[in-house]
């Protein structure tokens, strides 16, 4: 099986056996200062990475012409240096590269919504959604921009194994007609960020994706203590209704107003029962549906790709949530509303059962996953593990001096800045840091320690 890139974003990657980690504990919350100097010593090492010709390329230019680059753009854009020179460079080489493997795709989409997003500041001074300053953004965008971004939707919708993503033209190891999560992941990713903008794929072809989602996750798993996941436990437009009073409610009070907030908030997450969570997860392949045995692979040892794994459970529920996002409006949303909060919940119930930090070897692939699915499920522990504080002191105290971060193919004389893997993984370091995942709901704020979920 080939190395660098490509093993770093196919079957090692994903279905390794991750390692366990020790019970919760309390800790403070991360310095900010120390996180915004750690982003940016990173961001000037991956700037130093940068060719001549714009690309990102770590010597897999032939295979992956588009996915470091695009990974390192939306790296910088999300760092905050969309201006820079590096990301125009970047941009226009991109704008010169064919479409040839899913990541790359999903992640060049990203990195166009990234580029069109409006800043903190004005989200902050605007009344409307994110959706619709993006969208409101993105149709004054450059004509190129929107050609290169309805291109690379309709290249991931024509190159789709029905139902899901693979390697369109062989992966490697792989003869190139399966499918995956990892990969589906990244379209869908990508997708989720194109429907942002105006361009929503059908419906039809979401529901296929959908309905083997359900299909490839654990039948039945341990049970775990309930614990509230938005994301499940509530329609997205109960949620997005409670962020508005309760943004209300703070500019009432900050003008002198009665302080309400607490109340609301008690009641918000009291008003929800406590479901039932059993710990069901997902692997790198479905464990069902998928047309290919591991014992047809033409690789050996390929059975480890069909166990559940933390990795590859971060990566499907980011499937499922997107989907959920996109879905929840249509007619026959209301026959896979339970199934789809059960799978979401129990996913989460499954992270929490089997916490872990670690990846045999490529730990910011799956820290960088765990970061949308915090992100994307609005939990901001799961069961008493804060993701965000644990996995960012990981990632804080594992930086090189250079400003790069690990590779899984060390070389003795050269240090990580001459290995190939360091700038996919700096990225997904850096990503993690800057919260980059795009929420499809409402951050709310922590449950008060007063307050319960009730009994079912």
């Amino acid at each position: 099986m080939r190395q660098g890139f490509t093993r770093l974003f196919s079957a090692s990657l994903c279905a390794g056996l991750l390692l366990a980690a020790g019970p919760a504990q309390a800790q403070q919350a991360l310095d900010e200062a120390k996180v915004k100097s750690s982003i940016e010593k990173g961001v000037k090492w991956l700037k130093s990475r940068q060719q001549s010709d714009g690309s990102f390329d770590e010597g897999y230019k032939t295979e992956f012409p588009i996915g470091p680059t695009a990974l390192a753009t939306l790296t910088l854009i999300k760092a905050g240096h969309g201006s820079s020179k590096e990301v125009k460079k970047a941009l226009a080489y991109l704008h010169m590269t064919k479409f040839k493997k899913t990541y790359g795709t999903g992640l060049l989409i990203m990195a166009l919504e990234a580029l069109y997003a409006p800043s903190k500041k004005q989200l902050q001074d605007n009344k409307n959604p994110y959706k619709t300053l993006v969208r409101k953004r993105f149709r004054k965008a450059r004509p190129a921009d929107k050609k290169l971004m309805i291109g690379a939707v309709d290249w991931l919708m024509k190159t789709r194994h029905k139902p899901m993503w693979g390697y369109p033209f062989g992966g490697p190891g792989m003869g190139g007609g399966e499918w995956d999560h990892s990969n589906t992941q990244y379209a869908l990713l990508g997708l989720g960020s194109a429907s942002r903008l105006g361009l929503k794929p059908k419906t039809k072809d979401l529901y296929e994706v959908l309905d083997q989602m359900l299909k490839g996750q654990e039948t039945k798993g341990p049970k775990v203590k309930p614990f509230f996941v938005p994301a499940a436990d509530a329609p997205f437009k109960d949620i997005n209704k409670f962020a508005k009073d309760l943004a209300k409610a703070r500019a009432k009070a900050k003008k002198g107003g009665a302080d309400g907030t607490v109340p609301r908030i008690k009641k918000f997450y009291e008003s929800f029962e406590a479901k039932p969570m059993n710990a069901r997860g997902w692997a790198y392949f479905p464990l069902k549906g998928n047309p290919s045995p591991p014992n047809n692979h033409p690789a050996t040892g390929m059975a480890h790709m069909f166990k559940a794994n933390p990795s590859m459970t971060a990566a499907s529920m980011a499937i499922v949530i997107i989907l959920k996002s996109l879905l929840e409006k249509t007619s026959p949303w209301k026959k896979y509303r339970k199934a789809v909060n059960q799978a979401i919940r129990d996913g989460a119930a499954y992270l929490a059962h089997n916490w872990t930090l670690e990846d045999t070897g490529h730990p910011y692939y799956y820290l960088y996953g765990l970061e949308r699915v915090g992100v994307l499920t609005g939990c901001h522990k799961f069961a008493g593990h804060d993701w965000y504080n644990e996995g960012g002191k990981k990632i804080l105290g594992a930086q090189s001096a250079n400003g790069a971060w690990g590779s899984d193919n060390p070389v003795a004389n050269g240090g990580i800045a001459q290995t190939p893997n360091a700038v996919p993984q700096t990225c997904f370091a850096i990503l993690f840091l800057a919260k980059a995942t795009v929420a499809v709901i409402p951050k709310l704020p922590e449950r008060p320690t007063s307050g319960s979920l009730k009994k079912k």
